[in-house]
């Protein structure tokens, strides 16, 4: 075995508990986060108001995009296997899923808010009401429309970045 060999194989050694550490890592310290958020959203002055409400759902969902993708890609490190060897769906579920639910999450806020928007309007001429309705609604759509593109975007780049690895990897083994 040559010296470069040696180094080589030290390396993906040290880059194995690197990668294997960086997930281990995110796990707690996205947790203790997660937790606190948790914790402030649930006070007492914060309990009736919507907005907080739907973070609180919000920081619930992102909880879980934390504990299981990165869970399951700390245990196939652990395991030994590299993903190279996974389908792109099984890949795409992992990542999709929390995104998936948050979209549902806020699909489900704007219909609660639009049915139940007259009592969370002050009391006013029909003319202003209805332009504070009007105004309501479109910056729920706005936020609807814009996560979901910004889900999108980075779904798509997590993607097409595992396709160009794998691509790369397999031209180099060639």
């Amino acid at each position: 075995m040559s010296t470069t060999d040696a180094y080589v194989t030290t390396v993906s050694i040290i880059m194995g508990h690197i990668s294997y550490s960086i997930n281990i890592f995110t796990i707690i310290f996205g947790t203790i986060g997660g937790t606190c958020t948790l914790i402030t959203y649930t006070a007492a002055q914060f309990r009736r108001n919507a907005c907080v409400f739907y973070l609180l759902c919000a920081n619930s969902f992102q909880m879980i995009s934390i504990i299981v993708p990165v869970s399951i890609r700390a245990l196939v490190g652990y395991l030994g296997d590299n993903l190279e060897r996974q389908s792109l769906f099984f890949l795409l579920f992992i990542s999709l899923l929390p995104h998936i639910l948050m979209l549902i999450l806020c699909l489900i806020t704007f219909l609660h808010l639009k049915k139940n928007k007259k009592s969370r309007i002050a009391p006013t001429e029909t003319v202003t009401r209805n332009s504070l309705m009007n105004r309501f609604e479109a910056q729920l759509s706005t936020i609807l429309v814009s996560q979901t593109i910004v889900g999108a975007i980075f779904i798509l780049i997590r993607v097409c970045s595992y396709e160009h690895s794998r691509d790369s990897s397999n031209f180099y083994a060639i």
